[in-house]
């Protein structure tokens, strides 16, 4: 792949992210603040962590704050996102190629607040599970963008950007649209129940040690201490990546946010003094 193809795709990608919070996040902010009945949101399921859940009771303050939190992590992406593409926009550096890509993929959470919204319709229930599978198919091409990310420090220096990427795209969607939901029970994350879920976080837990494994792997072989140092990074992007995943609560949402943010600035730091990316 080019870098002019890159930098398309780079482009692309932040317009696409770009209007996605514009057309969602801000309209269906102000329906939220508008006199339109959200009641049907203050009593739903938490799902606090893996097979746990329980009902909760909330205000609209509480949804307020929320649904605020989910706005000030998507310009977080998307300045993410700018930020390492004009930084490095003449990298072939694969790390940078994926973990811009990832911050991309990101964005798709942006749905989570027209869910809520349609939710509170007399609308079929189709509708909001559809675009759970939409939500659920980003984080699933974020984690697997990172775990192509996670391959070059292992001596897999593929170059094909555009196959991978493509794999990508296509393994997340069959994952996203194959999996089971469950249209009766509607989490106060935004989005409907996931199905098979013993299977599904098998699977991500699996990925998230084969991430860390190849940046531990590196430094082994290597003996460079930046491998290192990068593992502990995308450790905190994947620690932030999951809070994020269960978090309603401004208490583990903030530093979620954080986590994510630091982990990958300080990722980016160490790739310079791996690889020349200019």
């Amino acid at each position: 792949m080019t870098l002019k193809l890159r930098k398309t795709i780079y482009i692309s990608g932040l317009i696409i992210s770009f209007l996605i919070f514009v057309s969602l996040n801000i309209v269906i902010y102000f329906l939220f603040f508008s006199s339109h009945d959200t009641s049907a949101l203050l009593t739903l399921t938490k799902h606090p962590w893996w097979f746990q859940y329980k009902t909760i009771t909330q205000t609209n303050k509480d949804l307020y704050y929320y649904t605020g939190t989910i706005y000030l992590f998507n310009i977080g992406i998307i300045l993410m996102s700018l930020y390492l593409f004009r930084k490095y926009r003449k990298t072939d550096s694969a790390e940078i190629f994926f973990l811009i890509i990832f911050f991309l993929f990101m964005s798709f959470g942006s749905f989570k607040p027209l869910n809520a919204y349609i939710y509170t319709l007399e609308v079929p229930f189709v509708i909001g599970t559809l675009i759970t599978r939409i939500i659920f198919f980003g984080n699933i091409s974020a984690l697997l963008s990172l775990f192509f990310c996670s391959l070059y420090p292992v001596k897999l220096k593929y170059q094909k950007f555009g196959i991978v990427l493509s794999v990508i795209i296509l393994a997340a969607f069959v994952l996203s649209a194959s999996i089971p939901i469950d249209p009766t029970v509607f989490l106060a994350n935004f989005y409907y129940k996931l199905g098979i879920e013993h299977s599904l976080w098998f699977f991500i837990y699996i990925l998230y040690l084969v991430i860390l494994s190849n940046f531990v792997y590196a430094f082994v072989q290597s003996r460079n201490k930046h491998y290192i140092h990068s593992a502990i990074a995308v450790f905190f992007i994947l620690a932030g990546f999951l809070i994020y995943y269960f978090a309603i609560d401004l208490r583990y949402l903030i530093p979620s946010i954080l986590l994510i943010m630091t982990g990958a600035y300080l990722f980016t730091r160490h790739i310079d003094k791996i690889y020349i990316p200019f």
